[in-house]
């Protein structure tokens, strides 16, 4: 998978948040990229600005990640439950 960190490095690692920890919200607290071979282009993902009780736009339920990062943060809930 060709997804970079923001030095254009492959990925190792992404760092969410759950927001309030009581609510199925995250926050991305790093920007990601999909490098895309075939263009030598870069699609980032931007980084959520850290709040305890973040308003729509700067949060994500994980069902709105964008069809490109499917593969790289999985869907959250009732579904992924044993």
């Amino acid at each position: 998978m060709p997804f970079v960190d923001t030095d254009l490095n492959l990925l190792k690692t992404i760092e969410l948040a759950q927001v309030p920890i009581t609510v199925g919200t995250f926050q991305l607290r790093q920007r990601i990229g999909y490098y895309e071979l075939s263009e030598a282009d870069v699609t980032w993902a931007p980084v959520h600005v850290p709040a305890d009780h973040p308003g729509p736009g700067d949060r994500t339920d994980l069902a709105s990640v964008p069809a490109i990062f499917w593969s790289l943060i999985a869907s959250y809930g009732r579904q992924t439950a044993p």
